[in-house]
């Protein structure tokens, strides 16, 4: 039961941030596209072999979640706007399926947690519905990072994104990943958008 709760909950969360971001009809769709995916991820997520309950089975189904970027980005959708130069930042924590052979941040995991800032800020400036109006879809050219401390097991982390610079074709966005008053690393972002013509 608890589990069919949290997916109505998912479900009626998803088609509020539909009609408050004034999703247009050809977009109605989308609570139910995320309904199904929450369903999908929670299915996935508390699959457990037939049986009697265990306290492993019960906290394998305690533990089901959204992955980060789709919370992330629900989150953003009732954060405050952005201007279209502001800065967004997001919390994060390091879990042991992020790190490496060395015990701290995988490298691939810092770019990931760069696309979802990067989504975050375009949903808190509004810019996605001019991508939606336009069919526009986001291309990354070059991403480079530099890197000044590692990000261990269980830490807890800010990444903040903002544009910096931009002209006719390209965009350039700076995206610091920062602890505890010190920046750990950063990394700059080159993309354009695309479309359909």
């Amino acid at each position: 039961h608890d589990l069919v709760q949290l997916l109505r909950v998912h479900a009626l969360l998803a088609q509020h941030v539909a009609e408050g971001l004034g999703l247009a009809q050809p977009a109605a769709g989308f609570a139910a596209e995320l309904a199904d995916v929450v369903r999908r991820v929670i299915v996935a997520r508390t699959a457990v072999a037939p049986g009697p309950t265990t306290p492993r089975a019960t906290a394998r189904v305690a533990s089901a979640r959204l992955p980060v970027g789709s919370t992330v980005l629900l989150a953003a959708a009732f954060r405050r706007r952005l201007g279209f130069l502001g800065e967004s930042a997001i919390h994060l924590r390091v879990w042991p399926n992020d790190l490496d052979a060395n015990l701290h941040l995988n490298n691939s995991r810092y770019l990931l947690a760069m696309d979802v800032g990067r989504w975050e800020l375009v949903v808190r400036t509004g810019f996605w519905r001019e991508l939606w109006r336009r069919r526009w879809f986001p291309v990354v050219g070059s991403a480079t990072l530099r890197f000044r401390r590692s990000l261990d097991p269980f830490q807890r982390y800010r990444l903040v994104t903002r544009l910096v610079a931009w002209d006719e074709k390209w965009c350039v966005l700076e995206q610091r990943f920062e602890r505890g008053g010190h920046v750990h690393a950063v990394g700059r972002v080159k993309a354009l958008f695309r479309g359909p013509e």
